[in-house]
């Protein structure tokens, strides 16, 4: 396979190969005051923009060797990412606003101005809405925009937006050929080519291919030797024509495909106060499961995992999109510009959720258990006991969502400089490609786990040797789940903003947009309830529909929807006493919509929005010695009904539901400073964040609620819920990232060869408050505090030729941690659990450059 690549690669450059150039990679900025970005729609520098902006540039992506999301979110502070389901399924962060595993998100993603694909939000892991895999390869930059930018950007922006800005095609022949080697077996080919076709039409296209090898060990001897690979392909091309002089067409094509053996979710603590009897902490417990596990695990080491599925895990992706891009320039008062954009989004995820491999063991039971519990241990000896598993449907993908949008912009300016406007409308539809469909397996003994198994409600077994009664009076808990489900979404806006300059000083900018937002569609949750028990497996059992309003008679379909609409806004007020200093300060308003959630017990949700308060400055250094930047920003949010999600069981099945709770609040202050004296230069970011939930519902408060949906006589056990007083989760309260490089004195005719390193230190952080683990210090609801060192050379210009050569190193020092906890299962599962940071990774980079 890498061969073919390869071949196209070299098909398609060898006419620029012909032609190789001397001049200097066009990547970055000479100077990194006179950076261009486009956070308010409109070209504007950076230093010249009132809101809080982190740039990346293609160079510093490139040098930094980042490649995915969770990669990125090391060198900007503010932005975390939450990487409990995988890095395929990472979602964004901003100033504490998250995005839980059922939700819409709260950081907008945009590539080339067009939201990104959308995925199906309804599924128990989070999918699309985010950064494709191969999205990070010749790139202008990454723009990350903190704080609500609900006015020009929409709804589910309140913890901010990402864009990805494509690099444009251009008038020059020029290109890149780049291969990368590196432990784990990294092997990744890049390249570009940029063709200008004539007087009025320019081309580009590239390809990013990816592969390399799993880092966690598996020790169960099921499945593959290793996990968390990485293998994907991306293509992608553009072409702009200019039509007229004052007419521009700029299309871009991109299709991505990921298909890697994820990185699983390991045991990593267990519970000992979890002591339910007849509920799932109890059997964990009486069968020395956990404590099994455990002692496996530390024989194995710390990147050793224990695969329980014999059907392969899969964290598979695979989507396409085509945005096009007209303006018109009216008149020099007047541009329209229409962004239209169709995508395609296809996932399929099957994996253990709680990374467990409980084997029925005789030899597990702990001394002094009642022959009860020893002789079913003998009975299911060998079997396979599973708290949960899921896998994409047999007749349906995990996501397959198609998504349109549309965005008619209208900017304009008084004449005299006095007034700049612009105001738009916003379309966006999205629709099932097929059936979303996912299956599942919960509180089940299996002798395998293929999900075609023979297995047998060995739960039922274990609460009737408890209680002393006959297994014919205890209910059904083991279940086999199928689910199935089709969802739409409508999303409307429209907007409004101006900047009326005072003075040359002194400007006022007000904002104001409407949007409405539908979720609608149908889901069904169908179970298979009565297994063999006594020691017996099999294959049939009853079919039932979980929830007491569904009907067998039409397969459990239900249908939901859920509409919300609401204003959002900015006022802002900047003052400009030199060209190289800005202050400002400002009020938004953000929202992001209420949905639905049919497969849990609570199937909607509502509305959250914020209002956020913020002041900065930014100051531009120039001559002295000392040139660059030094960014400031100090604000403070209110939510309120935020989206916050609570964990809990009905009849030891396991949900996860997201609640409005009352209020909260959140303050920090960021900074963000770029320096260069002579050779040496220094990349510092820091964020402070504070935050708080001020008002929440009480565990005793859910239980009624969760009994209006499923109806009387079900065991209601809750794990953990928003607590009043406790941090936003995933939140971290500080998050430093320093960057110092060196120029080495070497000779200009061979080249430019610069050592830097990069420290990114990440406090402790809040995941989740559990029943008897409550409190950010507990071990079992909080990520560790870390931190991590990076080191690249860069050799640009080697020997003064057009090859670049470079090394890079993650992790430097090979630190152990975990870098995401689950959360929310302490009390429940009996059990903690979470995934470990990737060790050390290293390698080398070559690049050709050509043309003009």
């Amino acid at each position: 396979m890498n061969n073919i690549y390869a071949g196209i690669s070299i098909s398609c450059l060898a006419v620029g190969l012909a032609n190789p150039a001397m001049a200097q990679d066009s990547r970055g900025s000479s100077d990194i005051s006179d950076i261009i970005v486009t956070a308010r729609r409109v070209e504007e520098r950076l230093q010249d923009v009132p809101i809080s902006i982190s740039v990346v540039s293609q160079s510093q992506i490139a040098d930094r060797n980042i490649t995915t999301a969770s990669e990125l979110s090391q060198y900007v502070p503010s932005l975390s990412t939450d990487q409990r389901y995988g890095g395929d399924a990472t979602t964004f962060n901003i100033r504490g606003f998250f995005q839980e595993n059922v939700s819409t998100p709260t950081v907008g993603v945009y590539f080339a101005d067009a939201i990104a694909p959308r995925g199906n939000s309804i599924t128990n892991t989070p999918s699309g809405d985010g950064v494709g895999a191969g999205n990070m390869f010749d790139l202008q930059n990454v723009q990350v925009l903190k704080g609500p930018q609900g006015t020009l950007f929409g709804r589910n922006t309140t913890g901010g937006v990402i864009m990805f800005v494509p690099t444009k095609p251009t008038w020059s022949l020029e290109g890149y050929v780049e291969l990368s080697a590196g432990n784990y077996g990294l092997d990744r080919q890049q390249a570009v080519l940029n063709v200008p076709l004539s007087d009025t039409f320019r081309f580009r296209v590239g390809f990013d291919r990816q592969q390399r090898d799993g880092w966690q060990k598996n020790i169960s001897g099921i499945g593959p030797d290793r996990f968390g690979s990485s293998d994907y392909f991306a293509l992608r091309a553009s072409i702009v024509g200019d039509l007229t002089p004052d007419l521009e067409n700029y299309i871009i094509a991109s299709y991505s495909k990921s298909d890697p053996v994820p990185a699983i979710n390991s045991i990593l603590d267990c519970n000992p106060a979890a002591t339910s009897p007849t509920g799932l902490p109890g059997l964990v417990q009486a069968f020395g499961f956990c404590t099994a596990y455990q002692q496996r695990r530390a024989a194995g080491g710390f990147y050793s995992v224990q695969n329980p599925l014999d059907a392969p895990v899969k964290q598979s992706s695979e989507q396409w999109q085509i945005i096009n891009t007209t303006t018109w320039k009216a008149s020099d008062h007047l541009t329209i510009k229409n962004i239209a954009a169709y995508s395609q989004f296809v996932s399929n995820f099957r994996s253990t959720i709680f990374g467990e491999n409980y084997i029925v063991d005789p030899a597990s039971v702990p001394a002094g258990s009642s022959p009860a519990v020893l002789a079913l241990a003998t009975k299911y000896a060998g079997s396979r006991f599973f708290v949960a598993q899921t896998s994409y449907g047999a007749t349906g993908d995990s996501a397959s969502q198609s998504t349109f949008s549309n965005e008619l912009q209208f900017q304009g300016n008084s004449g005299n400089g006095k007034l700049n406007w612009q105001g738009g409308l916003y379309l966006e539809m999205s629709d099932p490609i097929d059936t979303s469909a996912s299956q599942g397996l919960s509180a089940i003994a299996c002798t395998n786990s293929s999900f075609n198994e023979q297995c047998a409600d060995f739960f039922r077994d274990y609460v009737a040797a408890v209680v002393g009664f006959p297994v014919a009076f205890i209910p059904s808990v083991a279940k086999k789940g199928n689910n199935f489900s089709r969802i739409n979404y409508r999303d409307y806006g429209i907007y409004a903003q101006a900047t009326y300059k005072f003075t040359d000083q002194l400007a006022l900018t007000g904002g104001i947009r409407y949007s409405k937002d539908t979720m609608s569609g149908e889901a069904s949750q169908q179970d298979l309830v009565g297994f063999p028990v006594n020691g017996t497996y099999g294959t049939s059992a009853t079919a039932r529909c979980f929830f007491v309003s569904a009907s067998l008679a039409n397969g459990c379909v239900q249908t939901y929807k859920s509409s919300s609409e609401k204003p959002t806004g900015l006022i802002d007020l900047e003052y400009t006493p030199t060209r190289d200093l800005l202050f400002y300060g400002k009020y938004t308003r953000g929202y992001r919509q209420g949905g639905i959630q049919p497969r849990s017990p609570t199937p909607s949700y509502g509305p959250e929005t914020v209002d956020a308060y913020e002041a900065g400055s930014k100051v531009t250094f120039r001559g002295g010695g000392i040139s660059g930047t030094f960014n400031l920003a100090v604000f403070y949010n209110v939510l309120k009904n935020q989206q916050l999600q609570a964990s809990f069981s009905v009849d030891n099945v396991f949900f996860q539901s997201l609640l409005n709770v009352g209020k909260s609040r959140v303050y920090g202050v960021e900074m963000d400073s770029d320096l260069r004296a002579g050779i040496f230069s220094l990349n510092a970011a820091a964020a402070y964040l504070n935050t708080k939930i001020v008002d929440a519902p009480s565990s005793a408060a859910l239980v009624p609620l969760i009994q209006s949906y499923v109806g009387a006589g079900h065991t209601i056990v809750i794990s953990t819920v928003p607590n009043q007083g406790d941090p936003l989760p995933l939140a971290p309260k500080w998050r430093v990232t320093l960057t110092p490089s060196i120029d080495l004195p070497i000779p200009d005719n061979i080249g430019k060869l610069t050592l830097s390193g990069t420290m990114v230190y990440t406090s402790e952080t809040f995941v989740t408050s559990a029943d008897g683990y409550t409190g950010p210090n507990s071990s079992l609801n909080h990520n560790e505090a870390t931190t991590l060192f990076n080191a690249n050379l860069n050799w640009k210009g080697v020997g003064g030729t057009p090859i670049d050569l470079s090394t890079f190193v993650t992790n430097l020092t090979n630190k152990k941690y975990i870098a995401a906890y689950l959360g929310g299962w302490i009390n429940a599962a009996g059990s903690e659990t979470g995934r470990q940071g990737m060790p050390r990774m290293y390698g080398v980079r070559l690049r050709y450059r050509f043309g003009e």
